[in-house]
């Protein structure tokens, strides 16, 4: 059976074109970028390329990146150093809907006798700015707040969110990770200190991400060593999930308008398969305000997990939320977006890329159709 993945917002396969540039790096050319022999030096000038490229999604300079693992290790790196800044400013300001890589850092920061303030959100997942010019304050190290939400879309006013932290002198930290080459980045129109992104959601591999660091903004060390990343992350680099990250960002950068027009056109059209086809479905997705790839459904009377282990067994790959949630969990974004009972706990999230076809599209409808009938005929 032919699979149908419709799950690009938990990964996103390598582009031929980055195995292409990826390749050498393993066998022929192997050299450690900090070697001062040709090797080495051919393997720094392939990192420095790959940081350009990175740089240029953003509209960052190249000596503004620093690489790292992964999206995760970016948001905790982004969080950390950012509260051994200032030894007196023990305080984190981020959102209810934050991905898990933000919350387990601000719980360790609870832990270790710290404070978080949790903004809420509307019904459409968007953060309350009312709420953080209140809640920032003196003690306040950072604010953290992802740029666009990852189960259902929503794209955040990040702008106005750094004009008000600004006014009061706290850095801003954004998790681009979902919204990377999805929408256009600015990082200097957006006003932030740091921005986190991974290579595996915009079809590099896994295994390696990026934070921006603004010129300027000092940050500690988050790992010490041989002082690899500007002594700020030590370590042999990952020269190839590097390179092919790089890769990733330029063809992200390049084709930006087409992926989104291509994402938009299906998304346009799931809906109305799913209309045709379903009876009482809820959008949690604020269509005019999120990532044009992503659609957040639930269907009264039908318990998600259910419907993903089904739909799995008829070949199509969707997701009940975050990867990082799994199955039998209530999503967190969703109640605090406070979605009603019965779609909390009946809600998939189908989430769309550059391979998805329109025969895809219509095949998943009919088989979403299928199974909400039958679930609801059980129960």
């Amino acid at each position: 059976m032919r699979k149908i993945y419709l799950d690009y917002n938990a990964t996103s396969p390598v582009l031929p074109e980055v195995l292409k540039e990826m390749l050498p790096f393993f066998c022929e050319r192997f050299g450690n970028p900090s070697s001062p022999y040709s090797y080495g030096q051919e393997a720094r000038k392939a990192l420095e390329i790959a940081r350009e490229r990175c740089a240029a999604l953003i509209g960052a300079d190249p000596g503004e990146i620093i690489f790292t693992s992964g999206g995760s290790e970016s948001n905790n790196f982004a969080i950390f150093a950012s509260l051994e800044r200032d030894p007196s400013r023990k305080e984190i300001v981020t959102s209810l809907i934050e991905h898990s890589s933000i919350l387990s850092p601000c719980k360790k920061n609870e832990g270790r006798g710290g404070e978080v303030k949790y903004l809420p959100v509307n019904g459409e997942g968007i953060v309350d700015t009312a709420c953080l010019e209140k809640e920032i304050g003196r003690n306040t190290a950072l604010v953290s707040v992802m740029l666009a939400n990852n189960e259902v879309g929503t794209i955040q006013p990040i702008g106005e969110i750094s004009k008000i932290s600004q006014m009061c002198g706290v850095p801003v930290h954004t998790d681009a990770v979902q919204a990377a080459g999805k929408i256009k980045i600015d990082v200097k129109k957006l006003g932030v200190e740091l921005l986190s992104l991974a290579s595996h959601k915009i079809y590099g591999p896994k295994g390696a991400g990026a934070l921006y660091v603004k010129k300027g903004m000092k940050l500690s060390p988050f790992i010490y060593g041989g002082g690899q990343e500007k002594g700020l992350r030590s370590g042999t680099e990952n020269l190839a999930a590097v390179v092919g990250f790089g890769k990733a960002c330029e063809l992200a950068t390049t084709t930006m308008e087409e992926r989104i027009k291509h994402h938009d056109k299906l998304r346009v059209r799931l809906l109305k398969e799913l209309e045709l086809r379903v009876k009482d479905f809820r959008i949690n997705t604020p269509l005019a305000k999120s990532l044009k790839n992503t659609l957040s459904v639930g269907f009264a009377g039908v318990p998600s997990d259910a419907l993903v282990v089904r739909l799995d067994l008829d070949g199509i790959c969707v997701s009940g939320g975050s990867a990082c949630l799994g199955l039998s969990k209530v999503s967190h974004v969703l109640k605090a977006m406070g979605v009603p009972l019965e779609y909390l706990l009946s809600s998939i999230r189908i989430s769309l890329g550059i391979p998805t076809t329109e025969d895809e599209i219509i095949c998943a409808a009919d088989k979403i159709a299928g199974n909400v009938a039958e679930i609801r005929k059980c129960a």
